[in-house]
C-alpha cells in the first residue's frame, strides 16, 4: 500500500489500494447485449473531468476518483441492499426497462 495515500476503515475493510481499470468495464458486455450496439469504455482522468464546463465538475471528478482509488467493488454493498430491498433491480433489468432512453 502506498503510504502517501490516506486509508480509511469501512465495514471491516481497509481501503487504500488502486483498482484496475478493468473493474469499471464490467458492465460493458451487458450494455452491448441489451442496447444492441457496441459500448466502449473511455477513462477520463480526474484532472480532465474536473475542467469540464458545468457546475460541480470538480466535485464530481473527486467523487469518481475516490471511488476508483478506495472502493475496489460494490458486491458487499449490493448484497446488503438486496437484503434490505429485495425488489431492487439488477443493472441489466434496469437497463432493459430504460433502453428507450438511451
Amino acid at each position: 500500500m502506498d503510504p502517501t495515500i490516506p486509508t480509511c476503515e469501512h465495514k471491516e475493510t481497509a481501503f487504500g489500494r488502486r483498482t484496475k481499470p478493468a473493474n469499471r468495464r464490467s458492465s460493458l458486455p451487458t450494455n452491448t447485449r441489451v442496447l444492441g450496439e457496441k459500448v466502449i469504455y473511455h477513462h477520463i482522468p480526474r484532472e480532465v473531468f474536473a475542467e469540464f464546463d458545468f457546475p460541480g465538475a470538480g466535485d464530481l471528478a473527486n467523487t469518481f476518483e475516490f471511488n476508483r482509488l478506495y472502493i475496489p467493488n460494490r458486491q458487499a454493498d449490493l448484497a446488503e441492499c438486496r437484503k434490505l430491498y429485495p425488489a431492487m433491480q439488477s443493472f441489466e433489468a434496469w437497463l432493459r426497462a430504460n433502453k428507450a432512453k438511451f
